[in-house]
């Protein structure tokens, strides 16, 4: 018996003997969901009506019984993968006429746990036994229950019970820490718990009463108000007598604790952290610090972690990360650490290309030789040294690929997890407010595939950019649910704080101590980078000093007297500028132009805009560095800023032609730097260009860096580029090439809508100009548009245009793509001969041209057209000979369709083993590639594949989870094919009038959305299933007619597969016509076009129309040859199937059975039988 283990509480997972159960487990979405409904009931019946009104309240009753009878089967499945046929399940009991999860079963639940650790609760001492417990209780609770099912009604009342459970031990919990004098900790409890709601007025009267006991009147004070904000907005009421009487004692300083027994004690300091790295004290973190320590011992034992770090400017966040990391880097931790900067937030990745430019400076080529070269491409791609170590990788292409991204980023995850299991990693990313969306995305994907791997991810950010900048909101949401990733905000330092920084820093005696930490906080209110700028301005103008014995003499009444009368925020500025005023002017050219170049510069780019030796600038920096104004990096290439609001006020107190000049220099400078990295700093040199006022060349670099981002799979960053450009442009020429970028990365957002829009800006003064190279390139795009979106006809339209276009100005690339698309475009419409024609002579050009790349993609499309065709092998061989040149381009979309179309050669000629490895090979790559069209589309193969093995059942789960996948997300051709596949299994379940009503459904909607889309393959499908459902239902004359119809057209496609099938269908009528003598003449032409392209179940199954009418006709030789034959090709098809449940269904299977009475234990069928 299996042991499970379930988590309920945050993300769903489900481990079985220890193992987790992937989301690939379940078949389908609605098995999942069965079981969550059952585990929800658990202990209790859940009646089949209840269920069938839960997951298929729009099916029939007999289809819905059926569905739920096949899925509750494959959740006994995924519970017990080894569960015998009939015997019943430990865990799914059938009760009556319903289901229920039995709590007999081995099992444990994260819920249970949950409730029974507070049972426990209840029962401990009060004091630090009973926080241990409610320490452990609250580990258990990882997140709402069934959260990624908001919205099912079935889990609301368990969710809002538990939530509210967990809401009150929070509470129990904050209350137990503030009787032990830890506030802080305290505090943090009541925030997460009213962050989960914020209606607790209860809650808001312990916030207050712990910040009042923590020291922090004004902080208790703010509460109040936001409650009062809060209960109004949201209730429209003012907040209970209680509270408002609470506040009025925190004002007068009389708090009255109610209970009168409870007894709060002065605050303590429960950690003390000894990690320091000589700069101002660090203190006041010692909280965030030790659990960023423990999440450091998690990831050496192999358990992941994620921490997402926010804070305002200035209060620490760089500081406290940096700690950890020395304690990393002495625990054998490999440490990559990444600076995000505002001057580069619009080049994609470079906060990660600087990490992986550290692997390949500090890593030897070993390392490297691990990672597959496919991978390694796909990194060169973003740091071209790479391809230096290591030669010879495949190509990549350069085309506008949506999957490309997804193979770019398991490269990453693979680089990474192979540094990791070297030697444990840390990847520290600071100021990621400042990061591109590419990179965003990136470090989504890293958290939440670095669970089971030796990585901690660190991010620091500031909070007001996470509640304006969507991109960061979107990631810090979506994380912070995961179970492995912490999301801790800074505050500001306490005035207890503050003093430690003083008693530490200076040798004040005590009054003289309190006096200047006092005027601190009020002046910094606990910010520590306002804190140490305010000391290094006392101290600069003498109103701190060291005398002989390094103490430092200050009268405390002289500050307020003083020249810094200031507030914050102008506080940091005065004091950034009192500062510079101080600079040595020799020093401050070498300030103003770093801070027109950014953060993060090198050396030897600021040795190039001064004018002075490289000593001499070396002692300039190192005299900035002891101002505490720059700081030298770790790799001691780069420099960069103590701060970055130094920069800000450094660069805003220039004047605008000095700011306009620097720029221009620092352009120049970095455009004769770039080398081969040109297009890389593109981004960068166009905005400095731009605020040089040089807009023609800010305009061209914009131009490179939309092509850039495209390139590198970052379209929303590429729409912003093209978007500068259009702003800059004002020629007709250049207002088209940003015109046509735009429209590309519109397209690679989905957004076809704006793309068209844009496109046909371009393309009217592509027109406007006579520029045909322009405009065949805008015609082709729009094509590709249109087509992407199924409207076939405006895409041929433009196509054509294209194509003659192209043809006129000799742009062979240009010429074959339109071509190609051509092909794809008759082959939706049904001209198989037309697009077999284009398509060779497509191939022909790309041999000539050498184009290996579109030569794959060619050869891919002509294996589409020979399927179609009937013509198998030769489909077959075409898509074998694209994944050889494919493989070598790295171009694994086009993979994913070379493969699916070598499933559908290999399956239409009866090579089922073949096709199901090739289907299953196409998933495989699709989702690597996130190609949902074919994600979708796979089991709605496999679901073919076991239709022609007369598996009718198992069909039908497969093509239910095709429908539900590709109306998830927007995939008509596959929603179609699906529900057209439904009704065939439905018909051979035995129900051909709910069948032919199901296909009347699909026919009023292919004709009233006017989808024309494979518009000729609907309708050969629907008429040969029409045919079928009306010869089951005894209608001969109407399948007659029907097959009569799908035969012409199908002649027409040359679709020879829908050829010998609609022979077959009209034997079959003729036969149930009495006409035995035409219908076995229509059934031998079945028969022989059916070995003329290998089609394996008209073989068979028209062999054995065939016997039974030899028979009747008293031809008994030939019917027994016939039956021999098709027993023959029986099992030829059972000899190959390596799977035994497979070939016993199929052996099994009723058609099957017919040909054959029970097979004897001698029989040579019997080795196939189970």
């Amino acid at each position: 018996m299996s042991i499970i283990r379930i988590q309920a509480l945050g993300p769903f997972h489900i481990w079985r003997d220890g193992k987790a159960v992937p989301d690939e487990a379940w078949p389908t979405y609605k098995s999942k969901q069965l079981f969550k409904i059952l585990l929800t009931e658990r202990g209790h019946l859940v009646s089949a009506d209840r269920l069938i009104e839960y997951l298929w309240p729009d099916l029939s009753l007999k289809q819905a019984k059926n569905n739920l009878w096949v899925t509750v089967s494959q959740v006994r499945h995924v519970l017990q993968p080894g569960l015998p046929r009939r015997t019943p399940s430990d865990y799914i009991l059938t009760q009556h006429d319903g289901y229920v999860f039995s709590t007999e079963s081995d099992y444990w639940l994260d819920v249970e746990a949950f409730t029974d650790q507070l049972k426990a609760v209840q029962q401990s001492e009060p004091g630090l036994a009973q926080i241990k417990v409610l320490e452990t209780t609250r580990q258990i609770y990882c997140g709402d229950y069934l959260e990624e099912d908001p919205y099912e009604e079935w889990a609301l009342a368990t969710r809002e019970q538990l939530r509210n459970l967990y809401l009150g031990l929070l509470t129990d919990l904050a209350e137990a820490y503030a009787r032990q004098g830890r506030y802080r900790r305290a505090i943090s409890l009541c925030l997460e718990s009213l962050a989960m709601d914020n209606l607790r007025e209860a809650v808001y009267r312990q916030l207050m009463l712990y910040h009042y006991y923590a020291g922090e009147q004004n902080l208790a004070l703010k509460v109040y108000d936001e409650c009062c904000e809060i209960m109004q907005d949201e209730l429209g009421v003012e907040p209970m007598l209680e509270t408002s009487s609470l506040r009025q004692q925190i004002e007068e300083r009389r708090v009255k604790v109610v209970p009168a027994e409870v007894q709060y004690p002065p605050p303590v300091q429960d950690l003390v952290s000894s990690y320091t790295l000589g700069r101002a004290p660090f203190v006041g973190r010692d909280q965030e610090y030790h659990r960023l320590a423990g999440f450091v011992k998690d990831t050496a034992a192999g358990q992941g972690r994620v921490a997402l770090i926010e804070g305002e400017p200035g209060i620490g966040k760089s500081r406290l990360i940096q700690e950890v990391a020395g304690l990393a880097q002495n625990q054998g931790f490999s440490l990559l650490f990444a600076h995000c900067y505002f001057v580069e937030r619009d080049m994609p990745y470079q906060p990660i290309i600087d990490v992986v430019r550290q692997v390949v400076e500090e890593w030897p080529t070993e390392m490297w030789r691990r990672l597959p070269t496919v991978w390694l491409a796909e990194i060169a791609r973003l740091v071209p040294e790479i391809a230096e170590i290591i030669p010879n990788l495949p190509t990549v292409l350069a085309e506008v690929d949506k999957g490309r991204q997804g193979r770019l980023f398991q490269a990453l995850v693979q680089l990474f997890t192979t540094i990791a299991d070297e030697n444990k990693l840390m990847l520290a990313i600071d100021d990621l407010h400042w990061a591109d969306p590419a990179t965003l995305q990136f470090l989504h994907h890293l958290a939440r595939h670095i669970f089971d791997s030796p990585i901690f991810l660190a991010c620091t950010y500031r909070s007001e950019e996470a509640a304006t900048d969507e991109d960061l909101a979107i990631l810090v949401r979506s994380l912070k649910r995961e179970p492995h990733v912490w999301q801790m905000r800074l505050l500001r330092l306490s005035d207890d704080d503050v003093q430690t920084v003083i008693e530490t820093m200076v040798a004040l005696s005590s009054p003289q101590a309190m006096g200047l930490g006092q005027w601190l906080y009020r002046e910094t209110d606990g910010n520590p980078f306002f804190l140490v700028s305010i000391l290094q301005s006392l101290l600069e103008q003498g109103l701190l000093s060291v005398d002989d014995e390094f103490e430092w003499p200050i009268d405390p009444q002289e500050l307020y007297t003083a020249r810094i009368d200031l507030t914050l925020p102008d506080a940091l500025r005065e004091a950034v500028r009192e500062r510079l005023q101080r600079v040595p002017k020799k020093l401050q050219r070498g300030l103003e132009l770093a801070a027109v170049l950014g953060r993060h510069f090198v050396f030897a780019t600021l040795q190039g805009l001064v004018e002075e030796s490289q000593t001499d600038l070396l002692d300039a920096i190192e005299a900035l560095r002891a101002r505490q104004l720059f700081i030298e990096e770790a790799d001691g290439i780069h420099y960069d800023f103590y701060h970055d609001k130094i920069r800000e006020v450094i660069y805003h107190d220039l004047s605008g032609p000095r700011r306009m000049l620097m720029h221009k220099a620092v352009a120049e400078l970095l455009e004769s730097q770039a080398g081969n990295r040109l297009a890389e700093t593109a981004a960068t040199l166009a905005h400095h260009f731009e605020r040089a006022g040089e807009p023609s060349r800010a305009l061209s670099y914009w131009l490179q860096a939309g092509a850039h981002a495209l390139s590198t799979y970052t379209a929303r960053q590429a729409v912003r580029h093209y978007e500068r450009a259009l702003a800059l442009a004002e020629q007709q020429a250049e207002r088209i090439d940003a015109y046509l970028g735009l429209g590309w990365a519109y397209f690679a957002l989905d957004d076809s809508k704006a793309a068209t829009t844009v496109l046909n800006q371009g393309l009217n003064l592509a027109k406007g100009l006579n520029d045909d190279r322009r405009r065949a390139r805008l015609l082709f795009a729009l094509a590709k548009v249109c087509f992407g979106h199924y409207d076939t006809d405006t895409s041929e339209s433009y196509a054509q245009s294209a194509l003659a276009a192209a043809e006129t100005i000799g742009d062979s690339e240009t010429v074959i793509e339109s071509s190609l698309l051509l092909t794809e475009i008759n082959e939706t419409q049904g001209d198989l001969n037309a697009a077999i024609q284009g398509i060779t002579r497509a191939l022909d050009t790309c041999r000539h041209l050498d184009n290996h790349w579109l030569e794959g993609r060619a050869l891919t499309a002509m294996g589409v057209l020979r399927a179609q065709r009937g013509e198998f092998a030769a489909a077959a061989d075409s898509a074998l000979q694209a994944l050889h040149i494919l493989e070598n381009t790295n171009d694994q979309a086009s993979m994913v369709y070379a493969w699916n179309i070598l499933g559908r050669a290999e399956g239409g000629r009866g090579a089922y083993e073949a096709a199901f490895a090739a289907f299953t090979r196409s998933l495989e790559l699709a989702k690597t590639v996130d190609d949902k069209t074919f994600i979708a589309q796979t089991p709605n193969m496999l679901g073919w594949l076991h239709q022609q093995l007369c598996n009718y059942e198992r069909a039908q789960v497969f093509d239910q989870e095709s429908l539900e996948l590709a109306r998830r997300w927007g995939k008509t051709p596959v929603e179609i094919s699906a529900l057209i596949n439904l009704v065939l299994d439905t018909l051979h379940l035995g129900d051909p009038e709910r069948a032919l009503a199901d296909l009347e459904i699909i026919q009023t909607r292919i004709t009233h959305e006017a989808i024309g889309f494979h518009a000729w393959r609907w309708r050969l499908r629907l008429l040969h299933t029409r045919g079928l459902c009306r010869l089951a239902l005894a209608e001969p004359e109407e399948a007659l007619g029907l097959a009569e119809e799908g035969l012409a057209l199908a002649r027409i496609a040359a679709a020879r597969k829908y050829v010998a099938l609609n022979h077959e269908l009209k034997g079959a009528a003729l036969a149930d016509l009495g006409k035995t003598v035409e219908a076995m003449a229509e059934l031998e032409t079945a028969v022989s076009l059916a070995d003329t392209i290998h089609y394996q179940p008209l073989r068979w199954a028209g062999r054995y129309q065939l016997a039974k009418l030899y028979r009747q006709s008293n031809r008994e030789q030939e019917a027994r040859a016939a039956r021999w034959e098709a027993g023959n090709i029986i099992q030829a098809i059972a000899a190959q199937l390596t799977d035994e449940s497979l070939r016993a269904a199929f052996l099994n299977a009723e058609q099957v059975c017919a040909i054959f009475p029970p097979i004897p234990p001698d029989s040579p069928l019997a080795q196939y039988a189970t």
